[in-house]
């Protein structure tokens, strides 16, 4: 089996898993508060919003619409070399989830190879 490193795959699970966006964005300063009328966007009625920008939702649509379930998270335990968990536990408390992401990506990556 030949492994070629595909850039735009890899850029495309680190925009589809948002961990290292999340990562960066958390350290942003929050000082600025929002500018949001959120009471003005609670009282708008259905016919005030303006959907002018969103295409139509057609049979085709619906034809082609699939179901997504989230998948469900479960509890295991497993045997990994220590400098690893170390390394992962270095990247901050979500290393849990950064580690699930990397295995994720892998199995994606390799969903369709034959072993």
């Amino acid at each position: 089996m030949n492994f070629e490193w595909d850039d735009s795959k890899n850029q495309l699970n680190i925009r589809s898993f948002h961990y290292e966006r999340r990562w960066v964005m958390s350290e942003l300063p929050t000082s600025k508060c929002l500018e949001t009328d959120w009471e003005r966007v609670d009282a708008l009625k259905d016919d005030q919003i303006d959907t002018s920008d969103i295409p139509p939702l057609t049979e085709d649509f619906f034809r082609r619409a699939k179901v997504r379930m989230p998948n469900q998270i479960v509890t295991m335990t497993m045997r990994v070399d220590s400098d690893v968990l170390s390394w992962f536990k270095a990247q901050g408390d979500d290393y849990e989830q950064r580690m699930n992401a990397a295995l994720r990506i892998y199995a994606e990556a390799h969903k369709a190879a034959k072993f």
